[in-house]
């Protein structure tokens, strides 16, 4: 299990009377423990516990990603 850094782009909605110019799609890092990946979805979570059982996962689309890091085992 490794520590990955993900930047990617979220999606947003602005329920103001913004316009779509003044609306942009924020790019987002995430960093944690990977704990699956496939041609759809990575998963990380932000907490492991001495068992190493990790919580707190996000699931974020592949087609958001931007780019992926995994970072040397420590």
């Amino acid at each position: 299990m490794a520590i990955t850094i993900i930047t990617w782009r979220d999606t947003i909605q602005d329920p103001s009377w913004a316009t779509h110019e003044e609306t942009e799609c924020p790019v987002i890092e995430t960093i944690g423990w990977e704990v699956f990946r496939d041609e759809m979805t990575i998963k990380v979570g932000g907490s492991k516990d001495e068992e190493g059982n990790i919580s707190g996962i996000i699931a974020i689309p592949i087609g958001c990603v931007i780019k992926c890091q995994r970072m040397p085992d420590y």
